[in-house]
Formats: structure tokens, sequence, C-alpha cells
């Protein structure tokens, strides 16, 4: 396939009378819309500018330069880039949502992964107590005593 930097075409010298592309298959895709436009806009310098084809990798589906859809490309790079700002703005805001709202959502995970049904519990005891031995007849007679027989009945 063939293609022809922009730039030296730009530079063909201006009393060119004519320039023959012909019998050369041209690479017609989105990369090389200048070099088609260029063929598009200037067939009055080209010899036999219908005998100009772009090579597919299909040698039936061979067509016409001049017919190449340039279009079709534009619209493809405004896809591209619609997409890709909207992808960088939902990336942004994401990020921000969970910068603003960390704490709830570490709260949220911490419920969600910790939570169980006090049936699904295999728990011993409810509470533990530590205490100074100076108070251990306090603990033992008074602490002990209300929590474990008190409403409802704590397990120390």
């Amino acid at each position: 396939s063939s293609s022809i930097p922009l730039h030296v075409l730009q530079k063909l010298p201006t009393n060119l009378s004519e320039f023959d592309l012909s019998s050369n298959p041209i690479d017609c895709s989105c990369s090389q819309t200048d070099f088609i436009l260029w063929i598009i806009q200037n067939q009055n310098i080209l010899k036999q500018p219908e005998n100009i084809f772009c090579k597919t990798l299909s040698p039936s589906s061979d067509f016409r330069a001049t017919d190449f859809d340039i279009d079709s490309c534009v619209h493809k790079k405004r896809l591209t880039i619609v997409l890709s700002v909207f992808f960088v703005t939902v990336v942004v805001l994401l990020s921000f949502l969970v910068y603003r709202f960390q704490f709830y959502l570490q709260y949220c995970c911490i419920l969600l992964r910790g939570y169980r049904s006090p049936d699904q519990q295999e728990c011993s005891y409810d509470a533990f107590v530590i205490f100074s031995s100076y108070d251990e007849v306090w603990v033992m007679n008074e602490l002990m005593e209300n929590l474990e027989n008190g409403v409802p009945p704590i397990q120390l």
C-alpha cells in the first residue's frame, strides 16, 4: 500500500501539471485521511484519478480512493473523544464520591462483613471485665451479681 506524507505533497512544485498515482494501491484508512483528501482535492493534476484504488484485505472489495468515506473517520474520532471524556468524567466523579464518603463506605463494609444474627453467634461470654486487685471484692460481689442476674443477663 502506498502513502505519501502530507508535508511532501504540500511541497510539490506549483507548476506540476501531471502526477501519476494510478496502479498504486493506496492505504485507505482513517490514519491516511489527509492523503486521501489531497487526492480528492487535486484530481485535476492527477493522471487517471479514477484508477487510484484503495487496497483492502479482500481483493474483491477494492474501491476508488475518491469514493472513500472520510466522514466515517471523523465520526469515529468524535466517538473516541466523547467516550474518552465520558470515561474520565465518570472515574473522576467516582473518585470524588469515594473520597468524600469514605467513612460511610468503610462503615457499610464493616457492617456487611461483620454482622451476624444472634442465632449465628457462638459466644460463651457477653463481656470481659478488667479490674485492679483493689476492686476485686466490689467486682465479684456487686458488679458480677448485678450484671449476671440482671435483665437481660450478661455473662461475664
